[in-house]
């Protein structure tokens, strides 16, 4: 004999499983850089950790324009290597096969890079950290704008050109060592850093290869 299902029986609902996004910890701020000791980028970075001490950051920073004045050509080409002429001859004008006489050149750069770096934490007391980083600055977009005077004598005439030289993206690596202040929420860093160029660019020039970088974070920690 089958014994009917007890209609006043009660049958537990399923749950349904809920996806949750995994936690990560986090900062956000901006960092400035001064690449060289001589031109200073600045822009947002991003900083995300992998366990308690080891992070991965992540920014683009941006440059303002870097003027170099440079008499006549021949500074030009003694200060860079390369022949001024050459940098500019499809802009140059022809005035019947007449040379032109070239002054007052000015050359303007700017760019934007983007940091990525790995970062280790030394705790040397509650809000204090000793930290050391390694990573790379990508080169994403460079400008150039040159401005100078050309033309005849009695015909001389102000001359601007803007180009965008085609960029070699991995070019280097930085190593740094410094310091992290954390007050509640905000973080403080600043940290030296030696830059190695293991290929040749000619389209930047930075006199040293140290520079330093700093940021201000908020972390968004638990």
């Amino acid at each position: 004999m089958v014994i009917p299902d007890n209609p006043n029986k009660i049958v537990p609902e399923l749950k349904k499983k809920s996806f949750k996004i995994p936690y990560i910890h986090s900062r956000a701020g901006m960092t400035g850089d001064l690449i060289g000791f001589d031109q200073i980028a600045v822009g947002p970075v991003g900083e995300f950790f992998i366990g308690n001490r080891f992070s991965f950051n992540l920014g683009v920073i941006f440059s303002g324009d870097d003027k170099i004045i440079h008499p006549y050509p021949k500074d030009f080409n003694f200060k860079t290597g390369k022949k001024f002429e050459d940098e500019i001859r499809p802009y140059l004008p022809v005035n019947n096969n007449k040379p032109e006489r070239i002054t007052d050149i000015k050359v303007s750069t700017s760019f934007i890079k983007m940091p990525l770096y790995f970062s280790y934490y030394i705790p040397v007391n509650r809000n204090l950290n000793f930290m050391i980083t390694g990573g790379t600055k990508l080169d994403i977009k460079v400008f150039k704008e040159f401005d100078f005077k050309s033309g005849i004598l009695g015909e001389i005439e102000r001359n601007k050109l803007e180009t965008s030289p085609k960029v070699n993206s991995f070019n280097n690596l930085n190593y740094g060592m410094g310091l992290e202040y954390k007050y509640k929420k905000l973080v403080f860093q600043l940290s030296p850093y030696f830059d190695f160029q293991f290929r040749k660019v000619d389209y930047l020039s930075f006199p040293r290869k140290f520079g330093v970088n700093s940021s201000i974070k908020f972390d968004f920690g638990r």
